[in-house]
């Protein structure tokens, strides 16, 4: 199939590996790349297969992007972020016959955790947590208080609106688990919100969590590996939660702490999400990777804790490598109805993703001293020798004169594969190391057997409870 063209919207990572997937499509098409910044592997990929780039500050902005994917004449776009989907690119793109591999508006359910929660509420209620809707100025400071007390002020505070992290407080991590505590986080967070804006107020549970994505083509989800996310900034589960600092993912389905039944009860949750949004009038639309959610297993069931629509990031790394057949067939399939897990292929391997990143993220640094500069051409070359064993994604960096910088966020996630987590650890840390950025840092307890051990653990005498 000649002259296909395909558009990307990246943002770090995720985008950096999807369109990477699709450059290596037997089909070879030419892609055409949104990024938020001068990414530089989204500027190689899209000059190495004749396509063009462009830099979209505000992935939000679909009409930057679809005139962009309209002018560039693409065949269909695949969007990495979700800032671009709650906004409605699938939609808009729709003016000009592009299909995306992406819910449409309506069905960018992270966009209100509030409908999540009530959603979930009606289909599923023993996977919600306890919680109650605020609205702003309508609610009374004894009815708040009231209901934190019930809880035992052990409670996890969250606006409605997507945050994608920020604004979110738990108790014990952002404030004190007492009445006053917890009454003044909520009382800070109404001040950045306008009347008949909606926070939720939920119970905090504890347990061990998974991420769960799913691949699907309208009519059929299909789930992908489970993946554990490092949400923590420092080692041993500590310091503020961060957009996630590595991940990792078994040959099994399910990891190593989850028992298959508890991998069951995560399809089962997911299964009726999808088919009550069907019923809902979505029928074929909800496509892609509409659903990468977020449980907790407690050891008495497992419980949401909140649904995406849109691929998981670093979650998504751990899966990307594994897919053994050409990723435009898999974007094919979606489109036309006809996707199954043999679609995927998926070689039976473990790996894992390590995020290497600047000074000042998660707050480990007050400022970023030294060079910004980073030179990844020793890990590169890695994975270009052994693509089976090592992958490089570059994230929050960009291209000025010839060399690579790295900003605030994520700078760049590196992979290894393996034939058990270990081995797939090892490897994430020899291309960890290859990177070279004399500030970068990284979170050396990733997928370790202390941390996996840990977690086992906990999972054991939560189900003896």
């Amino acid at each position: 199939m000649a002259g296909i063209s395909v558009g990307v919207v990246s943002y770090g990572s995720r985008g950096a590996a999807i369109a990477d997937a699709l450059a290596a499509s037997s089909y070879k098409p030419r892609l055409y790349i949104a990024s938020k910044q001068l990414n530089p592997m989204n500027i190689e990929t899209a000059r190495r297969t004749g396509g063009g780039h462009i830099v979209v500050p505000d992935l939000s902005d679909i009409k930057a992007l679809s005139d962009f994917f309209s002018e560039s004449d693409v065949d269909f776009v695949v969007p990495g972020p979700e800032a671009s989907i709650i906004a409605g690119l699938n939609d808009r793109l729709g003016q000009y016959s592009i299909p995306a591999l992406c819910p449409p508006k309506e069905y960018a359910i992270e966009a209100s955790k509030v409908r999540q929660r009530e959603i979930l509420q009606e289909i599923t209620p023993e996977a919600n947590p306890r919680f109650r809707v605020f609205e702003v100025g309508k609610c009374s400071a004894s009815g708040v208080k009231s209901w934190m007390k019930k809880l035992g002020c052990r409670v996890a505070i969250k606006p409605d609106a997507p945050g994608f992290g920020k604004g979110v407080g738990v108790s014990g991590d952002h404030f004190e688990p007492t009445e006053e505590g917890c009454y003044r986080f909520f009382m800070d967070s109404l001040k950045s919100m306008d009347n008949g804006d909606k926070l939720i107020i939920e119970e905090q549970i504890k347990g061990e969590e998974s991420s769960y994505q799913v691949f699907c083509d309208g009519e059929h989800i299909v789930p992908v590996p489970d993946t554990r996310d490092y949400k923590r900034a420092f080692e041993g589960d500590k310091g503020p939660n961060t957009g996630g600092m590595g991940s990792y993912c078994d040959t099994n389905a399910w990891l190593p702490f989850m028992t298959e039944e508890e991998r069951e009860e995560e399809t089962k949750i997911t299964k009726a999400l999808f088919e009550q949004l069907r019923k809902n009038g979505a029928d074929d639309e909800i496509i892609g990777i509409p659903f990468y959610m977020a449980f907790i297993h407690t050891g008495k069931g497992s419980k949401v804790l909140e649904v995406n629509s849109r691929p998981g990031d670093p979650e998504i790394l751990n899966i990307m490598p594994l897919i053994g057949r050409d990723f435009m067939d898999i974007c094919y399939a979606m489109f036309d109805g006809e996707f199954d897990l043999k679609s995927l292929k998926l070689v039976p391997k473990s790996s894992v993703v390590i995020y290497k990143v600047p000074p000042t993220y998660g707050g480990k640094e007050p400022s970023y001293e030294g060079s910004r500069e980073v030179d990844l051409s020793k890990a590169m070359k890695m994975m270009e020798e052994s693509p089976d064993k090592y992958r490089v994604y570059p994230g929050d960096m960009a291209l000025e004169d010839d060399r690579t910088y790295a900003i605030k966020s994520r700078t760049v996630a590196c992979v290894g594969i393996g034939d058990n987590i270990e081995e797939a650890r090892n490897r994430a840390l020899e291309v960890t190391d290859a990177v070279d950025g004399g500030s970068l840092w990284f979170r050396e307890d990733i997928a370790s057997r202390k941390h996996i051990g840990a977690s086992i653990k906990h999972m054991e005498k939560l189900r003896a409870a």
